[in-house]
């Protein structure tokens, strides 16, 4: 049992877990003879191991906490932080961040560019599906024709927001 669990992960996390689902099985079996015929079936039982490890890796991110923010993200936002707070105390005025001509270049070129690649309707539908992350509306009223937009509109963002950016910076 241990040799398989050894197998199947890496996590320390996932390791505890799945150590604590086999002594969960096999505490209420007494003598030892049985215990190993039921670890034996229950390691028959789960499967393929590699299936049975991405699965137990999935289960594992699903169950963060949402919400929560790790080193990077806190890394992040302190350079964030580091790279706005200073200009704006020096300049005072937080006017400085924004440049209209940049700005419609960013949203007027994405507009465009999904307007001729989508049409208008479908650029609507895709685009409401942001509400998914704004409203947390549940993720299965989404069709995949919305999420097929949205995922061709990444490259009119990063493209029209690269121009845009050094227009700004010009």
């Amino acid at each position: 049992m241990v040799e398989y669990i050894d197998r199947l992960v890496r996590s320390l996390e996932v390791r505890k877990e799945l150590e604590n689902h086999f002594e969960d099985a096999l505490s209420r079996v007494e003598r030892e003879l049985e215990r190993t015929r039921k670890a034996e079936q229950l390691v028959a039982e789960f499967g393929d191991e590699a299936v049975l490890a991405v699965l137990i890796r999935r289960g594992k991110r699903r169950c963060r906490k949402e919400g929560t923010m790790n080193i990077s993200g806190v890394i992040g936002l302190g350079l964030l932080v580091l790279l706005i707070v200073p200009p704006v105390a020096i300049v005072g005025d937080v006017g400085i961040f924004v440049n209209v001509p940049s700005l419609i270049i960013c949203l007027g070129w994405t507009a465009a560019l999904g307007i001729i690649s989508f049409g208008i309707g479908d650029l609507v539908r895709g685009l409401w599906v942001l509400r998914v992350l704004v409203v947390r509306v549940p993720p299965e009223t989404v069709s995949s024709r919305e999420v097929s937009v949205l995922r061709g509109l990444i490259g009119p963002v990063y493209a029209s927001g690269l121009i845009g950016a050094v227009i700004g910076l010009i």
